[in-house]
């Protein structure tokens, strides 16, 4: 069975949503249109992303499935980076190469060799795998800029920083694996079950992500780190 959701009916999400906005707003926690950009960017994205979808699965093709992936590689590495305003641009090209390539090895893995999907191209299945290592990996990337931004200043060397922003990286998908069963139930797993599949099919679809993010997450950070030394050295900052 699969509930609909009343796009009207989201509105009564907004009303909490607005209320501890309101709140910490008031306790000079934050300032409103520091919520109102994100919050309204993630609805304008979803319904840009949802009529784009609605297309590629129409005109299923490698081409297509690859350039989304693409796409979304690159958004993630730009995203990743905006702790680092001064050297966005000059890191970016690394930071896709490590998200990019991370995130290829361990879809492929997904695809060829535990789903075994044919074709393996498929958009309904090759996209929404994509997205979840790639915006993993994002979060990787940028805790690991954050960690290291902060640690620059009062490591003995970079190897130091490094090895604290590394750590620091994998503290969500090493939280998530801990907490997975106990505390939460990933979105994939909420979607399939809710969808009427079967728990005990939709945990073994939710270990194949698990373990493809922790892995992916792990190469992106320490490809990220090797290709970019240069640029954390104290002289660089």
């Amino acid at each position: 069975m699969v509930y609909e959701i009343n796009p009207a009916d989201l509105l009564w999400l907004l009303i909490p949503v607005a209320a501890i906005i309101l709140i910490t707003h008031k306790h000079s926690l934050s300032e409103i249109k520091s919520h109102i950009m994100p919050i309204g960017r993630m609805i304008i994205q979803l319904l840009a992303i949802g009529f784009l979808l609605k297309w590629i699965f129409a005109n299923s093709a490698p081409a297509a499935s690859v350039l989304m992936a693409s796409v979304m590689a690159g958004a993630a590495s730009w995203i990743g980076l905006r702790h680092l305003k001064s050297r966005r641009i000059s890191i970016m090209l690394p930071t896709f190469i490590s998200i990019g390539l991370s995130g290829a090895i361990y879809l492929s893995v997904c695809l060829l060799f535990v789903l075994k999907a044919d074709p393996w191209y498929s958009p309904k299945i090759f996209i929404p795998i994509a997205g979840m290592i790639f915006a993993n990996s994002m979060t990787g990337i940028s805790i690991t800029c954050e960690r290291l931004l902060s640690e620059i200043k009062h490591a003995d060397d970079v190897k130091t920083s490094q090895q604290k922003a590394f750590a620091a990286a994998i503290i969500p998908i090493t939280n998530a694996c801990l907490a997975i069963g106990l505390v939460s139930l990933p979105g994939m797993m909420t979607g399939q079950i809710l969808s009427g599949v079967s728990p005990l099919i939709a945990v073994r679809y939710q270990a194949m992500i698990m373990l493809a993010i922790y892995g992916s997450v792990m190469t992106t950070v320490w490809l990220f780190l090797t290709l970019t030394h240069s640029a954390f050295k104290p002289d660089a900052t």
